[in-house]
């Protein structure tokens, strides 16, 4: 049986509160695949999560007192599952810095996002734009980015 190794902060939980797509796909994942899970929340914290939001796992890794970084652990806990000679089929996770390093390592990785969890990609808090203020604003992003600078002076090309 393949390996699943999913990082919990972010992916299964927000501060305690679930996020109901995550947790479905990770359910039906979760019936294919041997499952670990990497916290770097202490233990309690992480079981308590976990039981809370019903989530089946046979191993849990918490970070401890390690004095890696959050993303140098997470990749050598993979590594560590590969040297035991668990084939590791997926890994899941939030950071794009851990999820590209586990990819280097021949594994299968997917980045994991939500909307919740990072605010800066909501929408603003105004009215949408009319749709010919929207063409004209990429119209004039177009002509700024096309202008070119000749001996100093900024000028369009014809």
């Amino acid at each position: 049986m393949e390996t699943l190794i999913i990082g919990l902060e972010d992916v299964l939980s927000i501060e305690d509160n679930k996020l109901d797509r995550h947790l479905a796909m990770f359910r039906g994942l979760a019936t294919e695949f041997r499952t670990v899970i990497l916290t770097c929340w202490d233990r309690e914290r992480a079981q308590r999560v976990l039981r809370t939001n019903l989530v089946r796992y046979d191993v849990l890794l918490d970070k401890g007192d390690s004095a890696l970084d959050d993303v140098s652990w997470k990749v050598a806990k993979v590594r560590d599952c590969l040297g035991q000679g668990w084939p590791v089929g997926l890994y899941l996770d939030v950071d794009p810095n851990a999820v590209r390093q586990v990819y280097t390592l021949g594994v299968s990785a997917l980045l994991l996002t939500h909307h919740l969890l990072r605010p800066s990609w909501l929408p603003s808090e105004g009215l949408p734009r009319a749709w010919d203020q929207l063409v004209a604003a990429q119209e004039d992003q177009r002509e700024r980015t096309t202008e070119v600078i000749y001996d100093g002076v900024t000028q369009r090309p014809v």
